[in-house]
């Protein structure tokens, strides 16, 4: 290229001049006067060629300060050149792709079981902030020099690595800092309003343009969001993605950005990486998979989980969270496993439930109901009851099929008291109404053990002393009372029966007025 080292001794200057500040430490008005000395394309070609040039902080803050300062008269002659020489393209490019490539946030080599924190990506926020006010500084004289063409040409070419930097930034993290989340929101929003986007979610499903016929030709989408996943892919692979948590964050972001009907296009990319977090042994990153997963099932059509034995693989994912302990991971398996059997195996309403050979619905809630049998931690017991209510909604008379294992569970926990909220025995006698409604045809062989463990509930709840509050209490009684009253509607005599024979047993006067009240209409 056609220019002085000499003249850029301006440049050379300004790049030592920065210390920790956003300011180098000369003056202004001194840097001012000395990059009139210089041009912007001496400057991009000085950082494109010289071989010998570490890229470092200092450059990418002496670009944005040249930007800031000179603005786009400064930059201009270097758009008219990209415009005129291929040449200078290159080196343009170059420049540009330094500057993101310097911002990426480096593997965690060393780490022990790659357990991280805030030490472990040390000047990584800095880094990305700087890099993110470079870019914001740019487009924003781009836009004012009219030159729409040549940022979306960035877009194209650079579009992963700025979108990386923007969603890595996005949120508290280690690698992040208020700085870098502040420059993460304006160069968001920048790039929403100069492509009319409402959200991060449109951004990431713009189509970038295509330069040419040889363009065209390529097979490789060309979303924003499939060329940020060809980006992250080898990043989070198996053997890589434990080393690379924020990519790994990024990715999690990307695939919540993406809902029904899009989602499809993309299921080669997400559910690879989905599966391998549900697979691994922490904690949080099962509850990662499994928040991927059901992402996946909610906004992926049955035809396109079927394909390929996808829905399968999930199906074998999900099934081994049910083993777990852990609430956390309980609260997300047991849904997705209802999500999941929905399009497995679609289950339908038999006339004859008995006729049925056991299916997959069958197996899961046998299991669930065995485990939620043996399970003595009052927490999980929660977890079990507030979702086999949907199971058996799901099921419907079909559940008739588990009906005495399900009921001396409703039995074991209807009898044990749970803490003041109650929880496990108000989601208990919730499940209770949902089987009666569902399997009604079979009730009536299976009353006098409900009406049994309902009064022995009412009796106690009437009696107890304990630290339970009265809206509480009443509330038991209320749901107690529904059941008793379902139970009045699918088989009156045997219920009026056994009531009849429980007034003959002393109890308290609230559970003898409610069985009166009961058989008041028949007598």
């Amino acid at each position: 290229m056609d220019f002085k080292t000499d003249d850029l001794e301006a440049f050379k200057c300004l790049l030592t001049s920065w210390d920790s500040s956003a300011e180098p430490r000369q003056s202004a008005d001194m840097i001012c006067e000395k990059l009139k000395q210089i041009s912007s394309v001496d400057v991009i070609c000085y950082l494109a060629v010289v071989r010998d040039v570490k890229w470092d902080i200092s450059h990418t803050k002496s670009l944005c300060y040249c930007l800031t300062v000179g603005s786009e008269q400064w930059l201009k002659p270097a758009v008219d050149r990209y415009k005129e020489s291929k040449e200078f393209q290159k080196h343009y490019w170059s420049v540009l792709g330094k500057t993101l490539w310097f911002s990426e946030i480096p593997e965690l080599s060393d780490a022990e079981y790659y357990e991280y924190d805030k030490a472990d990506f040390n000047e990584c926020a800095e880094k990305s902030a700087c890099t993110m006010r470079f870019c914001v500084t740019l487009f924003k004289l781009l836009m004012d020099l009219h030159e729409d063409r040549l940022l979306k040409d960035i877009m194209k070419h650079l579009g992963a690595y700025i979108t990386v930097l923007i969603i890595t930034n996005c949120e508290t993290a280690p690698w992040t800092s208020n700085s870098a989340i502040q420059m993460s929101e304006k160069l968001r929003d920048l790039l929403m309003n100069f492509y009319g986007c409402d959200c991060m979610a449109d951004l990431l499903k713009l189509c970038l343009e295509l330069d040419s016929a040889a363009d065209t030709e390529q097979v490789l989408p060309n979303t924003l969001l499939q060329l940020t996943f060809n980006y992250l892919r080898p990043r989070v692979r198996k053997e890589k993605w434990k080393q690379n948590p924020s990519y790994m964050k990024c990715f999690v972001k990307c695939l919540c950005y993406i809902w029904l009907p899009d989602l499809g296009e993309y299921l080669d990319s997400v559910l690879p990486v989905s599966l391998t977090l549900v697979d691994d042994h922490m904690t949080q990153n099962k509850v990662l998979g499994l928040k991927c997963l059901s992402h996946i099932i909610r906004n992926t059509s049955r035809t396109e989980l079927q394909w390929q034995c996808r829905a399968d693989v999930i199906y074998e994912a999900v099934k081994l969270q049910l083993y777990s302990k852990e609430v956390v991971l309980l609260e997300l398996a047991i849904p997705g496993m209802l999500s999941i059997l929905e399009v497995v195996e679609p289950y339908y309403k038999p006339v004859e439930p008995l006729e049925l050979t056991p299916r997959k619905y069958d197996q899961i809630f046998s299991m669930l109901l065995f485990s939620a049998e043996m399970e003595s931690l009052i927490a999980v017991r929660r977890t079990y009851t507030q979702h086999l209510g949907a199971f058996i909604a799901r099921m419907s008379v079909a559940a008739v099929k588990h009906s005495r294992r399900f009921l001396r569970l409703v039995t074991a926990y209807l009898e044990t008291y749970d803490g003041p909220e109650e929880t496990s025995r108000l989601n208990t006698l919730e499940m209770l109404n949902t089987f009666i409604t569902q399997a009604w045809p079979r009730i009536p062989h299976r009353v006098p053990a409900i009406v049994k463990t309902l009064l022995r509930l009412m009796y106690d709840v009437s009696l107890d002393s304990s630290l339970t509050p009265v809206s509480v209490k009443q509330e038991l009684m209320k749901k107690a009372r529904c059941s008793l009253e379902l139970l009045q509607c699918v088989a009156p005599t045997q219920l009026n029966n056994c009531l009849n024979q429980m007034l003959e047993i002393e109890t308290t006067p609230q559970c003898v007025t409610i069985m009166k009240e009961l058989l008041a209409p028949v007598s």
